[in-house]
């Protein structure tokens, strides 16, 4: 017996562009009534050299969720971050050379 019937075959290669390994183990298992797991259809997009498309990177023009805001910190805290009278452990003199 085959792991993957004719009609589960073409609907894999109807719908896999677009579809990640994970989603279209769940649409097979719904679909089908059958029991898919992420790693079987990985194996089958790779063993066939089908590829979704899906990269895991942002699109050309994405735009970032915190765009435009400012970096967070507690409101009073500033008055912490450069204590009077602290010299920094790479300070150099003026005039001195690397």
């Amino acid at each position: 017996m085959k792991k993957y019937s004719a009609e589960v075959q073409a609907f894999i290669k109807h719908n896999y562009i677009g579809t990640g390994h994970k989603e279209m183990a769940d649409l097979l298992n719904k679909t089908f009534g059958m029991n898919y797991t992420k790693s079987q259809i990985k194996s089958y997009y790779g063993n066939h050299k089908m590829n979704s498309g899906l990269n895991g990177r942002f699109p050309k023009g994405h735009i970032p969720a915190n765009k435009g805001k400012k970096g967070f910190h507690v409101p009073g805290s500033e008055k912490g971050w450069f204590k009077e009278g602290h010299m920094p452990i790479n300070h150099k003199p003026v005039g001195s050379e690397r």
